[in-house]
């Protein structure tokens, strides 16, 4: 969820740890299933991230209807005789199906990059199909020159919303892998059916690769590292939450307080994940807390439950 990884001033750096960014982990070694694309492409697949500083811009709706077709479109000047492919993030309960030339759709493999069927169109209709009730989905458009090689890349995040659905039971962004935080989690309190309740999770914490922009789980990381934080904010009440923010104290050099954007609207049960990245780490680690809704603008079933500390080690 594709990150430049210079640091032009102090500054700026600082400003950075504000990138906070969904993580693309497309897991690409699945790609002797794609088809219309040559062979010499499948050995370029796994390092798509460490392309050129050509990008693809993509634009999509914001939010999108599980069984409901809608257009994914970007722009970029690809050579003659190259080729666009797709590749999505697979995830618990969800996959995509592909429009045909034919007017057709056929399903497609998540983490398997498919070849889009027009490349002079630079759109691809698709249809997700979800179980769950709001779901993240990050995707990748890569372009494939003449000579097979990923000569850009662009990528995003669906969100898909199943309105039918009455839960969210899906895998989101890796949770299944368990997080590292030490301290148990606040008990989510009995919410009453028309109040939100904002809760918050750490999952895991680690560093962001400077050569892929992958994150990697580390529970150990160095002032040279790019650290980063996955957490996850949940509504366990039973209302809709309405607009919220969170900010993040980061154990950085000097401290740093992220104060967030507004953030969207969660309904009863839906939840979202986040990937906070931060550079010059303070030597020794430090605590990171995270406190959701800080000024209580939500008015929530508990306001017990919105922060958690979490401490790392950095050498």
């Amino acid at each position: 969820m594709t990150t430049n990884e210079a640091r032009p001033s102090f500054i700026r750096s600082i400003l950075a740890i504000a990138a906070f960014v969904i993580i693309v982990l497309i897991g690409l070694w699945g790609a002797a299933q794609a088809f219309w694309l040559a062979p010499s492409v499948f050995s370029q697949i796994t390092s798509l991230f460490s392309r050129t500083d050509d990008t693809i811009s993509i634009t999509l709706p914001s939010n999108i209807e599980s069984g409901a077709p809608f257009d994914i479109r970007w722009e970029h000047k690809g050579d003659a005789g190259g080729q666009y492919a797709f590749s999505y993030r697979c995830r618990e309960g969800f996959s995509f199906q592909m429009a045909k030339d034919n007017g057709t759709y056929s399903p497609i493999a998540c983490e398997t990059p498919t070849a889009v069927p027009s490349k002079e169109k630079q759109s691809l209709k698709l249809i997700p199909v979800s179980k769950i009730r709001f779901l993240d989905v990050p995707f990748v458009i890569a372009y494939f020159n003449p000579e097979g090689d990923i000569a850009a890349e662009g990528t995003n995040t669906a969100t898909i919303i199943n309105s039918s659905a009455t839960s969210d039971t899906g895998t989101i962004g890796g949770a299944e892998n368990g997080g590292t935080d030490t301290q148990p989690e606040t008990p989510t309190q009995s919410a009453p059916p028309t109040k939100p309740d904002l809760t918050v999770r750490i999952l895991e914490t680690g560093i962001i690769d400077r050569a892929t922009g992958a994150f990697i789980p580390k529970s150990q990381i160095f002032t040279s590292d790019i650290a980063a934080i996955r957490f996850e904010v949940k509504n366990a009440g039973g209302g809709v939450s309405g607009s919220w923010m969170f900010i993040a104290n980061l154990p950085t050099n000097p401290p740093f307080e992220f104060t967030s954007k507004t953030q969207q609207s969660l309904g009863p049960q839906d939840r979202i994940e986040y990937t906070l990245r931060f550079d010059q780490p303070k030597s020794g680690g430090g605590v990171i807390t995270i406190h959701v809704d800080p000024t209580n603008v939500v008015a929530e079933a508990s306001e017990n439950n919105n922060s958690i500390a979490h401490t790392i080690v950095v050498q």
